[in-house]
């Protein structure tokens, strides 16, 4: 699993796109995937080694036939901003390509977590819900409860934070494009909290109907990959707005950037591939994958 904990947010951790915040491509996947189910149940020994078995042909899956199109994409993201090649359009087909290596996860894995959700206790539902609304409510007061300047500035050091990783220090001009973008963007915090509240109540009433399987693994999926079919046209409409703006300050960004942060964050987008590449499921074939998890 440690391996895989490194791979999964491998995308965000690029500045062209983690730069956006995580909710952009990942609103659903920190608490959909299975093998975070155990943070919020607690599995018996059975349930456990299902989920270890179903895991290691995930790990085999993704990082064989995955893995190959997350390397092309660093690359590429590194070389565009090298050549100061990354403007708008640019952006907007790594996006459009992140957003697939999404949807390509979230369809490889939702059978799994349709299995293993169908295996659920009533006691072990409950819980479920439980450890969800805690993490709502912590939400809530990480990103809604303060006063809206101290909201602000949260935001600014978040964006700076991710983008001085991959590049260095931030110059003048590009501290004065992120806090241009943090006042342009619509705030959606507690349209994303509703989003999570009700995508909860959906879940925990498919729960409760588990036994029904001949309309659980649809409903299962539905919530899985496509949560946004759930959402109001008006939050949907904000958070495009939101990817737009996005998607132009990233550009931005690019094109402020001094050769020293260019040539930094090719270096690093290559070396985080190159460590894709040494992986064993990549040299060995896929089985090897479980091998690496074991030592």
């Amino acid at each position: 699993m440690p391996v895989f904990a490194r791979i999964l947010p491998a995308l965000l951790l690029v500045p062209l796109l983690a730069a956006c915040g995580a909710r952009l491509l990942y609103t659903q996947l920190d608490w959909l995937a299975p093998w975070y189910v155990s943070e919020f149940v607690t599995l018996d020994r059975e349930q456990r080694a299902q989920l270890d078995a179903r895991l290691a042909d995930r790990l085999d899956w993704h990082c064989s036939s995955q893995l190959p199109g997350y390397m092309a994409w660093l690359r590429e993201a590194g070389d565009l901003v090298a050549r100061n090649e990354a403007d708008v359009q640019a952006v907007e087909r790594l996006f459009a390509r992140a957003e697939g290596f999404r949807d390509a996860l979230l369809a490889g894995i939702a059978p799994d977590l349709t299995e293993l959700l169908a295996a659920l206790t009533d006691e072990q539902i409950d819980e479920l819900a439980r450890q969800i609304t805690a993490r709502n409510h912590k939400a809530h007061s990480e990103f809604v409860d303060a006063p809206s300047q101290i909201l602000h500035e949260r935001r600014v050091r978040r964006f700076e934070k991710r983008l001085t990783r991959w590049l260095g220090p931030l110059t003048d001009a590009q501290r004065e494009r992120v806090e241009r973008w943090s006042h342009e963007i619509v705030p959606v915090a507690e349209d994303w909290l509703a989003s999570r509240v009700d995508w909860q109540r959906r879940l925990d009433a498919t729960l409760r109907e588990r036994a029904r399987r001949d309309t659980f693994a649809a409903s299962i999926e539905a919530l899985v990959l496509h949560p946004e079919q759930y959402w109001p046209d008006d939050y949907r409409a904000r958070l495009a707005r939101n990817r737009v703006l996005v998607i132009e300050l990233l550009a931005d960004l690019a094109a402020l950037a001094p050769q020293s942060q260019r040539e930094r964050l090719q270096k690093e987008t290559d070396a985080l591939a190159t460590q894709f590449e040494r992986l064993a499921c990549l040299q060995s074939g896929p089985k090897a994958m479980r091998m690496v998890q074991s030592r």
